[in-house]
């Protein structure tokens, strides 16, 4: 969407195949696209991440937070390993990159943060790793509101934050719809159904 709004857009994967697939449906829309592999679970990592974009393109306008790891089974069945690594891929991630990428923002006046959670943290969707993912997930929502009072703005609803308000950088989290992806299609569609 952003390469059809003529946005310029620096993609990030841990995967270089995801990666291609986003830079030919970018160039099919007739966008820019650079992208960058990293590990968003990495401090070092996401630091060099920031760099490179500002590199590229000489600033970051909007951060887009989309970065997903869940397991099966719940708390009796799941791993601390397992539960350790989601946290780590849904809340961890999401502080790295924050960290990283809002100082930029700040020095060049705004910019705009989203973060898309996931539906399994309000409602059953059908997936035995609803119950983790959703409560990681979720809490993308309550990330945005602690970065809002620790900024020392008031949220303005419970999805769109005005966090740093005084720099002009609104944070936001938003749960789409489901969404067809290479790891939803394995997925019954009975399991899927409007709940």
């Amino acid at each position: 969407r952003y390469a059809q709004e003529g946005e310029r857009v620096f993609a990030v994967d841990l995967n270089p195949q995801a990666l291609e697939e986003t830079v030919r449906r970018v160039c099919e829309a007739g966008g820019e696209i650079q992208t960058h592999l990293a590990d968003v679970t990495s401090d070092a990592a996401v630091r060099e991440m920031a760099q490179s974009c500002l590199q590229a393109w000489g600033r970051v306008d909007v951060l887009v937070n989309n970065v997903r790891g869940s397991r099966k089974g719940g708390p009796v069945a799941l791993s601390e390993a397992d539960w350790d690594a989601q946290l780590d891929y849904n809340l961890k991630s999401v502080f790295l990159t924050c960290k990283h990428v809002l100082p930029h923002m700040q020095e060049q006046g705004g910019g705009a943060i989203v973060n898309i959670a996931s539906t399994s943290g309000i409602r059953w969707t059908g997936s035995a790793q609803d119950p983790t993912r959703g409560s990681t997930r979720t809490s993308s929502r309550t990330r945005m509101r602690m970065i809002s009072w620790a900024s020392g703005s008031r949220p303005v609803s419970l999805i769109t934050m005005s966090a740093w308000s005084s720099w002009s950088i609104e944070l936001t989290a938003t749960w789409p719809h489901f969404v067809w992806s290479a790891t939803t299609t394995s997925r019954p569609p009975t399991s899927i159904r409007a709940r």
